[in-house]
């Protein structure tokens, strides 16, 4: 997995294919300093990983490139619910987590993550804080 995407949530993702931070297993440090730049003084227990989210841009990203609009993939319905249950989203590619961009609109959070998903690279760099 390349693609990273931790969330910030006082709701039980689990239903949304998260796993709590503290109870996952992998990547444990590239974690702990992404929680160390962004969330320094957040409860753990409310923080969330989509495992598979390199899978889920992997996969966005070929419907895409067969004609398939954005908004009609999982990626897409899978990010609108968790937008509506959590207060923050984290996503980088590697270890390469200090230079995001920055949004705080909904459709600025699904916009930027639709040209992201178009490029060849297939990398997202974005922090979400609703207010």
């Amino acid at each position: 997995m390349s693609q990273f995407m931790l969330c910030e949530s006082n709701n039980n993702l689990e239903d949304l294919a998260c796993i709590k931070l503290k109870d996952y297993k992998a990547n444990k440090n590239l974690f702990a300093k992404v929680v160390h730049e962004y969330l320094i003084n957040k409860d753990l227990d409310k923080l969330w990983v989509l495992e598979d989210i390199d899978k889920y841009c992997v996969e966005t990203q070929r419907f895409i490139n067969e004609g398939i609009p954005f908004k009609n993939t999982k990626l897409y319905n899978l990010l609108y619910n968790l937008y509506n249950k959590c207060q923050c989203f984290i996503l980088w590619y590697g270890d390469d987590y200090l230079e995001l961009d920055s949004v705080t609109r909904q459709c600025d959070f699904f916009n930027l993550i639709a040209q992201e998903i178009k490029e060849p690279c297939c990398e997202i760099y974005i922090i979400m804080k609703r207010d």
